[in-house]
């Protein structure tokens, strides 16, 4: 599953204004007509917009978390938790030719993190 607040960069405890705050923000910075129509922005858009919308219906007071479905599941003694990328960083944004791009995580419950959209 997605971590919708990290994609908005938004604390768990956020309310529904700081959410709203923090999408409006990226949508204008990641929006692809201000970016002359890259990929890598036109497909940041789209995760900022899916985040937003997920978390703008799935609001429920309090900090534990937004997300109603995973509240209403049953727990097991032996369920294994999804998992979650607790940290993502990358050195830059944007590389030319020859420059390193440097990628560090964190992760919980887990261990493979997948790249994709990668372009050379």
């Amino acid at each position: 599953m997605k971590d919708y607040h990290y994609i908005l960069g938004v604390p768990r405890t956020a309310s529904p204004e700081e959410i709203r705050k923090a999408y409006r923000k990226l949508s204008t910075k990641f929006h692809p007509d201000k970016n002359e129509g890259d990929k890598f922005f036109e497909e940041r858009f789209k995760e900022i917009n899916e985040a937003y919308e997920y978390l703008s219906k799935n609001y429920t007071k309090g900090p534990e978390t937004h997300n109603k479905k995973k509240q209403e599941q049953p727990k097991s003694e032996n369920a294994i938790p999804d998992p979650e990328i607790i940290k993502f960083e990358a050195n830059k944004l944007i590389i030319s030719d020859g420059e390193t791009l440097t990628l560090s995580w964190e992760t919980k419950y887990g261990s493979l993190v997948e790249l994709s959209g990668i372009r050379g």
